[in-house]
């Protein structure tokens, strides 16, 4: 069975009053069914995870980002009828929300409430991924921007 390398990153904003995720909109020309998704992306041959999600993120975005690594060295694998995905998960805090989208790979954007994503998620691999990054965040205190060095050394 084919395994495919890839990320995914979950864009986090805190402004004081509450935290709000981004979440990208895939169009149906582009796919059988239109959805919501966070930045994913595939990893090229030869290039580190981490480098494969700051070049995702700024590609989908236009957002320069230190991601940090959820449970680092256990990829998410999802299982396809004639493939594999394993996903290098990842979440980044951002200060701004300016994003700056392709239009050829998503249709729009959307800042929400932490509390509205899995809702708002069609594929159950994104609501799955979305809970391991709630857990994390919630084992870390949820922890503002300031504190993503401290974040790191948690996982």
């Amino acid at each position: 069975m084919a395994i495919k390398q890839s990320i995914e990153c979950w864009l986090l904003h805190d402004d004081g009053s509450g935290r709000s995720v981004l979440l990208l909109h895939v169009a149906a020309p582009q796919a059988a069914v239109a959805f919501w998704q966070p930045v994913t992306g595939g990893i090229q041959e030869g290039e580190a995870p981490l480098h494969a999600c700051r070049r995702e993120v700024f590609e989908e975005t236009g957002q320069a980002v230190e991601p940090v690594e959820v449970n680092p060295g256990k990829d998410v694998v999802v299982h396809l009828p004639d493939h594999e995905i394993h996903k290098t998960l990842y979440y980044a805090f951002v200060k701004d929300k300016t994003i700056r989208t392709d239009p050829a790979e998503h249709e729009g954007y959307k800042w929400i409430s932490a509390q509205r994503v899995r809702s708002e998620l069609y594929w159950k691999s994104n609501r799955r991924t979305w809970d391991i990054v709630s857990r994390a965040l919630e084992a870390a205190g949820g922890v503002p921007p300031e504190g993503v060095s401290r974040l790191s050394r948690l996982f």
